[in-house]
């Protein structure tokens, strides 16, 4: 399954304020703790630049080759 931004509702600040790292024998477990510490106006140049790489760069990086594939067959 693959999650596409759809429209962004807000931007924080954030600090990280606690790291577990635990391991089984047969997994391993990281856990990172945050804290929000402040919020932001969102700035449309960070979500076009989002857009573009996620609607049209990442699926053209997928389906290109597919269809280049295809086509030279």
């Amino acid at each position: 399954m693959v999650i596409l931004p759809v429209v962004p509702l807000s931007r924080y600040y954030v600090r990280q304020t606690g790291y577990s790292d635990e391991s089984g024998l047969f997994s391993i477990r990281t856990t990172t703790s945050y804290k929000i510490v402040g919020r932001s106006r969102v700035r449309w140049i960070e979500v076009v630049r989002t857009y573009l790489v996620w609607w049209i760069v990442m699926p053209a990086a997928f389906v290109g080759p597919i269809v280049a594939a295809v086509g030279l067959g």
